[in-house]
């Protein structure tokens, strides 16, 4: 089990060096989901009475199960038996007694140690491989976050840093936008997506700003742009429309 856990992690780490790194979160994603279905299914196998466990089975509970060797050991001769047919009905009357029998049959053959370990020992084998294979999801986890904080590391060493005000970089970039420097984000209506937008800005500049604060610097209708733009107006900031400078 040991070799087999090993294995299929290191089939992970292969997979993920072989693999475009744009597709490692959902390729872990699909992979814990996996694990998950087949974790449900193990759990109602937590225990053999249980009859939703694969591993349920029943016991023949019988005091005669002790005398079958011995009876399959014996030799029937036809000589012994009646030639009337008398052998018959001696069974029938015995089968619709209702004398209470003389025999001191046992409720169960087997020991309660017995029961005890045998349910111990089927149960035991799902409840491991519940546990191996939450183990599983716990290493997929570990790994999507080392490559999530190696994401991150690459995109701080990658990002410009912006060594202006927070309320600078929002308006700037509004400007830039409003004039037709840049394209932004757009809604299925047609209108600026300013949350995608801060997005898109945080993603490529270093800068102390929340992503809904950004947001607000960025829309011409928020009072927070209003502010900024008298600041700029302010220092006679001017901006000309991109073909005014073709």
């Amino acid at each position: 089990m040991k070799n087999q856990y090993e294995n299929a992690l290191s089939q992970i780490f292969l997979k993920l060096a072989t693999t475009n790194y744009d597709t490692f979160d959902s390729f872990i994603k699909f992979n814990i989901e996996a694990v998950k279905i087949s974790l449900r299914t193990i759990k109602s196998d937590f225990y053999v009475d249980n009859k939703q466990s694969r591993y349920y089975s029943t016991l023949i509970d019988n005091l005669d199960t002790n005398n079958i060797d011995v009876i399959n050991e014996r030799k029937i001769n036809s000589e012994d038996y009646p030639k009337d047919g008398s052998i018959m009905q001696i069974f029938e009357s015995l089968n619709k007694s209702t004398s209470p029998s003389k025999v001191n049959y046992l409720e169960s053959y087997y020991y309660l140690n017995f029961h005890k370990a045998r349910s111990k020992t089927l149960s035991w084998l799902p409840f491991a491989l519940f546990h191996i294979g939450n183990r599983f999801i716990l290493d997929l986890v570990r790994i999507q976050n080392n490559i999530n904080e190696i994401r991150m590391s690459n995109q701080k060493s990658t990002r410009i840093r912006w060594l202006g005000k927070k309320t600078h970089i929002g308006y700037i970039f509004s400007m830039l936008a409003q004039e037709g420097y840049i394209e932004t984000p757009e809604l299925p209506g047609g209108e600026v997506n300013y949350t995608a937008f801060a997005r898109l800005i945080k993603e490529l500049f270093e800068v102390d700003v929340a992503e809904g604060t950004l947001r607000k610097y960025l829309n011409p209708l928020d009072t927070k742009f209003e502010e900024n733009q008298k600041t700029f107006e302010k220092e006679q900031f001017h901006l000309p429309n991109v073909k005014r400078v073709n």
